[in-house]
This record gives structure tokens, C-alpha cells and sequence, in this order.
């Protein structure tokens, strides 16, 4: 179940917050699908914005902390104008084609998976899922294959716990919604992935300070619900169980800062649209059976 969120008075000031002191006191000695079900009561009643309103509250959860006026995009990692609609649009990390293709439940808006992204970029990945890409970039780039989409270092970790989230938050039973399922292999419907690749990039990339800040700001000023797995990253191997492998991909300097904007070390962007040009597709072999929580 969800509710109508009004519109009016979404900006207001912001306080850090932490989860209520008993938030989580059920999950206690829990795995496997039973803990996937306490976590999914925690946070499906939450409060569901119009569409039209998300735009508003993506630029406040996504503020630029240098730069109050402006917003981070996910992939490029640059810093626009929140007021600059044709610099921004709203990136469903879980691909409405997967799972949301009547665009009318709350999933649609759910702050916890909806991002500001450069159009371009967005239009690039589509419904690529997230995987490592052949061959891989630097950490500070995005990069892309046939079927798999790469993003930068410095948010691998932000958009495997968004994903998360969602197959914990949706399983259909929420009106026009589906049950959303992340696996390794096999991708059909409502399955999103890769497992196995998202589990390490969880490890390799663990929640910051930003990420926290995010998931205090939807809990307290919009949806009321939280990402299980920014408070408590354990979750994850205590509901999947399998263990996470050393990522073959750089790390980023810092996973507290702006990286370097995006585009090919020869050259400098003209635009803020420029964006590094994709890899050529190179074939590469699937996890050999899906694994679903």
C-alpha cells in the first residue's frame, strides 16, 4: 500500500536523522527470505510522490554539497543547474522496462532508485542492466557493452544498494507493481542484475556520508521509508549468501568526492552534454544459473 504525497512544501530545512531506535529491532538474527520479509514490511507503506513532483525532490536529495543551486547527475558525476531542465532527467535505475512498464504505481517515483542523469547517458544505458563491461574503464568513467552498462567507481556501491532496495520494496503485491527479482543470469521480465557483480560493488564501494545524508533526507521530508542496506550493508550477504569477490575494476580515489567529469582523457568536453564514447561490444559469458533472493 502507499500513499499521496502533496505536493506542497518539499524544500524545507534539512536535519541529518538516524533510523528510530527500534527500526530494525525484528531483522535481529534473521537471513534468507524471512529477513527479505521483515525488511519488505519495514518499508512498503511508504508515502508515494505524483511524478510531477519528483523533480523538485531529486534536486533537493541530490544537492551538489559545494553548490546548493546545483545537483550531482549519477553517471557523469557532473555538477548542473537544478533549474536547467534540459541539463537533467530522471533515471529509473531499475529500467521501467523491467518490471514498471505502466509507469502508474509507486515505484515509478521512489526516490530510492529515481536519479538525475544527463540525457544523453541516460538514453545510452536504456535498460542495460549494470554489470562489469568488456572491456572495463577507469574508475572515474562509464562505460557500456552489447548487454551491460558500467558505471563510475565512485557510485557502483550507491546504485547496487538502490537496487537492492527495490527487489526487497516490490513484490507485486502493492497495486500495479511487480515483484521485482535481481538475479545472475537468464534476465527475463521483472529481473534485474547482475547479482553477483551488484554483491561486489556493495563490498568494494560501502555507503558514505552522502549516501547516508540521501537516505535521511527521503526518510525524513518525503517517502518515510528508508534503504535497509545503507543503515545496515550486512543485509545483503544475510539475504542473498553469496559471498562478494574482489571486483575487477579500479577503485576511486575517494569515494567522498566529485570525480573528474567523464569524457576521454584526449579530450575535454565542449558541452555538458559531451559524454565518453561507448566500447565496442565484446561477447561475454553470463553467471551460468540466476540466483534470486
Amino acid at each position: 500500500m502507499f500513499k499521496a504525497l502533496v505536493a506542497s512544501g518539499l524544500l524545507v530545512a534539512f536535519l541529518p536523522a538516524e533510523p528510530p531506535a527500534d527500526y530494525y529491532q525484528a531483522t535481529k538474527d534473521q537471513r534468507g527470505e524471512e529477513l527479505r520479509q521483515t525488511l519488505h514490511d519495514l518499508i512498503d507503506d511508504h508515502t508515494a510522490l505524483e511524478y510531477r513532483d519528483t523533480r523538485e525532490a531529486i534536486a533537493a536529495v541530490h544537492e551538489d554539497p559545494e553548490n546548493p543551486a546545483n545537483l550531482i547527475q549519477i553517471y557523469t558525476r557532473r555538477s548542473v543547474p537544478k533549474v536547467k531542465v534540459d541539463l537533467w532527467n530522471r533515471e529509473h535505475l531499475w529500467p521501467r522496462s523491467r518490471g514498471n512498464t505502466d509507469k502508474r504505481g509507486p515505484d515509478d517515483t521512489d526516490l530510492h532508485h529515481v536519479y538525475p542523469s544527463d540525457y544523453d547517458v541516460n538514453g545510452k544505458r536504456a535498460s542495460l542492466l549494470f554489470d562489469i563491461t568488456q572491456p572495463p574503464r577507469p574508475a572515474n568513467f562509464w562505460s557500456m557493452d552489447e548487454d551491460s552498462f558500467q558505471p563510475p567507481a565512485i557510485v557502483v556501491g550507491d546504485i547496487a544498494r538502490a537496487l537492492f532496495y527495490m527487489a526487497v520494496r516490490y513484490d507485486g503485491s502493492d497495486f500495479q507493481t511487480s515483484d521485482l527479482t535481481l538475479v545472475s543470469a537468464d534476465f527475463n521480465g521483472a529481473e534485474m542484475g547482475n547479482l553477483k557483480t551488484l554483491l561486489q560493488w556493495h563490498e568494494a564501494d560501502p555507503p558514505d556520508a552522502n549516501e547516508r545524508r540521501r537516505n535521511d533526507l527521503i526518510f525524513e521530508k518525503f517517502q518515510h521509508n528508508r534503504n535497509p542496506f545503507i543503515d545496515h550493508p550486512e543485509f545483503a550477504g544475510r539475504i542473498w549468501g553469496l559471498e562478494a569477490t574482489s571486483p575487477s575494476f579500479p577503485s576511486p580515489d575517494n569515494d567522498d568526492k566529485i570525480p573528474p567529469i567523464c569524457a576521454e582523457s584526449s579530450s575535454s568536453p565542449s558541452s555538458p552534454h559531451s559524454v565518453p564514447a561507448p566500447t565496442e561490444p565484446t561477447p561475454k559469458s553470463k553467471e551460468p544459473s540466476p540466483v534470486k533472493p
